[in-house]
């Protein structure tokens, strides 16, 4: 029998492999065409950015500024710290108060930075990435009453409330979700870069094939998914080169806008290290953590130098802080100073906090009487 059946395929064998290829390839062309029959068919999302015009502007009167760069960790910081002892980090914070036993709780940026405005944990989580869940979860949490209060609460008290980071779809379900609370949002036609796509496929695919030592330069990230949809205003300012180098041409005063608060996430310490100590462009798999590092308090000194400059550093409030902490220990690093606020030297806090006061400090900050509602205010530790 066994020899029956193998005289059989092998006076089969080009019938075989024609029908299967046939199969195959049937399968890839109603695949296709259903795709292309469901976009027809799918009504045109509104789609918005957030415009990086601001990302260097601050208020005439009061300023509450959040400088978030990605993956700021305890673990990290102290990583530099130990690595570069010279470079003298802490005289830099040397007006801030140090939260060094605070939480996170959330990870990565998505899940962190929609706890951190919305107080919704479980949305983006590593595990399990952007679901259909996530989305419903995202939408829920950006249109719940609590939320909305919150940002009332900084419309009652006079401010307005700016955020860049480096794609809205990173922190939204649904871009109207975020109409009305977040001032640099804008109207934009959706327009995929062909030219960065096709480099982007080419990419993936050498990654996939080549050696693990030869992948390095292919590597690729989220991020560079979203950098493939362009629009005709200006994004914010995301890659730690990019930013450096926008943020040294200076900061300026918005005579318009008297009171803000400014949320203002960047790559940071986050992997896919692209630039050197002093900001400078370097190619994939040619920087060492720690250099990259550097760069990244290269760009917070130089933002604390800028608002120096303009004479705003003394009564602007300044957080900063990373969106989320070491993946297993959710090792956030915080510094907060506040308007007026200066010392010797740094001063070192040891209460254990969590992000999940986060708005309560927000709003404890700006002057907000009813706070209380959303946690305990970090400052009042």
């Amino acid at each position: 029998l066994f020899f029956i059946i193998i005289h059989f395929f092998i006076k089969k064998w080009n019938f075989i492999l024609c029908a299967i290829c046939g199969f195959i390839s049937a399968v890839q062309i109603v695949a296709v065409v259903s795709l292309v029959i469901t976009c027809i068919n799918s009504p045109t999302p509104k789609y918005y950015q957030m415009s990086g015009k601001e990302q260097f502007t601050i208020a005439s009167e009061k300023n509450v500024i959040v400088l978030i760069p990605d993956t700021f960790s305890r673990g990290r910081f102290n990583e530099l710290l130990e690595w570069d002892p010279t470079g003298d980090y802490m005289e830099t914070f040397k007006d801030f108060t140090y939260y060094d036993n605070v939480y996170s709780e959330c990870f990565p940026t998505l899940a962190g930075l929609n706890h951190l405005l919305t107080g919704k944990k479980g949305i983006g989580s590593k595990k399990n990435g952007i679901t259909e869940e996530n989305i419903i979860l995202q939408a829920e949490a950006w249109n719940s009453e609590e939320t909305k209060q919150f940002f009332n609460l900084i419309k009652k008290n006079g401010y307005k409330f700016y955020m860049n980071m480096t794609s809205p779809y990173e922190l939204l379900a649904q871009y109207d979700d975020v109409v009305g609370k977040i001032e640099n949002i804008e109207y934009a036609e959706s327009n995929v870069d062909i030219i960065k796509l096709t480099k982007m496929l080419v990419s993936m695919s050498c990654y996939s094939c080549l050696p693990y030592v030869l992948k390095p330069p292919f590597q690729y990230f989220s991020w560079d998914f979203a950098e493939l949809e362009q629009y005709k205003g200006i994004s914010s300012y995301y890659r730690n080169e990019d930013f450096f180098s926008e943020l040294s041409k200076g900061i300026t005063i918005d005579e318009n806008v008297n009171k803000k608060i400014h949320l203002i996430n960047w790559h940071g310490f986050h992997e896919e290290w692209t630039n050197d100590e002093f900001c400078n462009p370097a190619p994939k798999g040619t920087i060492s953590r720690q250099r990259n590092s550097k760069g990244v308090m290269l760009c917070i000194d130089t933002y604390l130098e800028k608002l120096k400059e303009i004479g705003r550093y003394d009564d602007c409030t300044i957080i900063i802080m990373g969106d989320h902490g070491d993946i297993n220990t959710h090792d956030a690093c915080v510094f907060i100073k506040l308007s007026g606020e200066t010392h010797d030297e740094c001063i070192i806090n040891h209460s254990k906090l969590v992000y999940d006061d986060f708005r309560a400090t927000l709003l404890d900050i700006i002057g907000e009487p009813d706070y209380y509602h959303y946690g305990d205010s970090w400052i009042e530790q």
